[in-house]
């Protein structure tokens, strides 16, 4: 007896072609880069590639797990409900500004910097994006189940690498508002270019009072340690003793300036946290009947304590986080460390 007729077999998978339209999108982005670095550009393009294939392969256990989130953080906003998470997330993000503010001062600063000029035209930008997502997603889905030709085979499984790239090229254009797109893309760029020039200042700024402080310590370093080097160090190597330890002396100076900045940051998110909590727990406590916080300066002093309270927590932890806080706030410590190196280290003429 024959084994039954399995029918027409698709020719590629549905993860072959997203791995096509990336490879396509990803020629087409290199062809458009300067001549100069677009060797740069093909060089990382495997890798690229690779992280596209794993990522890919992942997102449906994240889609599931981003499901279930969802689903049981709806059910716990819903039993918090009696409760009025309205105020009690400020509370939250209150205590957590106030005794870890310090700790993230890379965060803080961004986050004051979009809230006062990069906020506005992010968030619309951001808006427009996601409605133009949601759009092409729609089409996209229907297009994939499209078979034209009821030959039992998807249309887009069995067509070429290059015609699925500029079929789904062109469903992109025919679904989203290219002058709406434009203006996301721009609000989106300004905003962020606008943060990262105000953090940047502020960055630049600390390292200046840094090497100022370096150029100060340096003599007295040199009268201090430079006899001594000469007397260990070989003398055809001399001539590198004041330069090494001028280096050292900017070294110290900027890590005093980073941790006077630190500190700083300190005061400013334990006062804007402990501000933040009572803003909200003086409100809450009033809509429970406890009003006290609302008379006279009751609410003020308490959130001078708070904010007293805070900014020694923090400059007595040595701005060090304790076990299992670290563990628990690692996605947010690694956040910090990526603004960090994009700040600091990021060429200017990058963003160009």
């Amino acid at each position: 007896m024959s084994a039954p007729n399995p029918g027409p077999q698709p020719v590629r998978t549905k993860a072959q072609n997203r791995k096509i339209m990336f490879e396509g999108a990803l020629q087409k982005a290199i062809e458009a880069s300067p001549e100069m670095a677009r060797p740069y550009f093909l060089s990382v393009a495997p890798m690229l590639v690779t992280i596209f294939v794993v990522v890919d392969f992942f997102i449906p256990y994240i889609s599931h797990a981003n499901n279930l989130a969802w689903k049981y953080g709806e059910k716990a906003y819903i039993a918090l409900l009696p409760y009025e998470p309205e105020y009690l997330f400020p509370m939250v993000a209150g205590v957590f500004l106030m005794l870890f503010g310090g700790h993230f001062m890379m965060i803080v600063t961004c986050v004051e910097a979009y809230r006062i000029c990069g906020w506005d035209t992010t968030k619309a930008g951001l808006t427009q994006l996601y409605s133009d997502y949601i759009k092409v997603k729609d089409a996209n889905a229907k297009d994939d189940e499209l078979d034209e030709d009821n030959d039992g085979i998807k249309d887009v499984l069995e067509i070429s690498d290059k015609e699925l790239v500029t079929r789904k090229f062109l469903l992109f254009l025919r679904s989203c508002d290219p002058q709406k797109l434009a203006f996301a893309l721009a609000g989106i760029y300004s905003g962020f270019i606008a943060v990262m020039a105000s953090v940047r200042i502020k960055m630049a700024r600390t390292i200046a009072l840094g090497v100022a402080i370096g150029d100060c310590t340096s003599s007295v370093l040199m009268k201090t340690f430079r006899p001594f080097l000469e007397r260990v160090v070989p003398a055809e190597y001399h001539k590198w003793i004041p330069v090494l330890i001028a280096y050292i002396s900017k070294l110290f100076g900027i890590y005093i300036a980073a941790t006077v900045e630190r500190i700083l940051t300190a005061f400013h998110s334990g006062i804007r946290g402990a501000t933040l909590f009572v803003a909200a727990f003086t409100v809450y406590t009033k809509r429970r009947g406890v009003g006290a916080l609302s008379e006279g300066y009751w609410d003020e002093a308490f959130a001078f304590l708070l904010a007293a309270f805070g900014i020694y927590a923090q400059i007595s932890s040595g701005f060090r986080l304790p076990f299992p806080l670290n563990l628990l706030l690692l996605p947010v410590t690694i956040v910090e460390k990526i603004l960090t190196l994009f700040v600091y280290y990021v060429p200017s003429d990058a963003h160009a």
